[in-house]
């Protein structure tokens, strides 16, 4: 709703009516009382019950958007839950490991084993400390 009041609205009396309407009806409600004429006295009985009132019609046009995206989140086709075998004691172990050497950190390739013993996709990576290695590892990375 839109109201462009002039100096005889009484946006006290519309704000009421709008309130009143909304009550009966499911519907979404969203105002904009503009103009150069004092509306706050409305807008304040607006937002008393729960109305939005927006200082501009794009504003109240942006959030009626976001309200339809989000109702067809909501209908979207539900999904399960995917279940997956972990193995905590290998991610377990690791940490223990990490934590008696005294570390609150995880090193790169420990990283990657925490996340494969969660089967999570992780990259195939080699520490290489000369050209040999590095070629070799590139070879099993293919």
């Amino acid at each position: 709703i839109i109201l462009t009041p002039t100096s005889f609205t009484d946006v006290e009396k519309i704000a009421n009516s709008i309130v009143r309407k909304a009550k009966e009806f499911k519907k979404p409600v969203l105002c904009c009382f503009l103009g150069v004429y004092d509306v706050s006295s409305g807008v304040d009985i607006l937002e008393e019950n729960g109305i939005p009132a927006y200082r501009f019609p794009e504003s109240a046009a942006r959030a009626l958007s976001e309200m339809t995206k989000f109702t067809w989140w909501l209908r979207r086709p539900q999904t399960g839950i995917k279940k997956f075998r972990v193995n905590k004691a290998r991610a377990r172990k690791i940490i223990d490991s990490v934590k008696k050497e005294g570390r609150n950190f995880l090193l790169e390739e420990e990283s990657y084993e925490v996340l494969r013993a969660y089967h999570f996709p992780v990259i195939k990576s080699f520490l290489a400390e000369n050209e040999s290695l590095a070629v070799e590892a590139a070879q099993k990375i293919g």
